[in-house]
């Protein structure tokens, strides 16, 4: 869950960056940020759900810490993908 939450404040960063960086109404700034916020919650949601049952299914068949390293490498490598877009700005 904290890998996850580093993932959407660390992809709201970078869109806001992008966001300023074409130079944009700065007045529609609060609006785009509340606007990343909302889809970035969305998505977090409905991908907690996928992998709940993901998981679920991996306990099952006995693939439980394959399914939850596979899940972590994702998180980490969109984690390094923001991180380095926003310092590239």
């Amino acid at each position: 869950m904290i890998v996850a939450f580093g993932v959407c404040v660390s992809w709201q960063r970078v869109l806001l960056r992008i966001y300023t960086a074409l130079g944009w109404n700065k007045y529609g700034l609060a609006g785009f940020n509340y606007a990343v916020i909302i889809i970035l919650i969305t998505i977090w949601l409905v991908l907690v759900v996928a992998t709940e049952h993901l998981y679920r299914r991996g306990a099952e068949q006995g693939l439980l810490i394959k399914r939850g390293s596979w899940t972590l490498g994702i998180l980490v490598a969109l984690l390094g993908v923001a991180m380095a877009i926003g310092r590239l700005g």
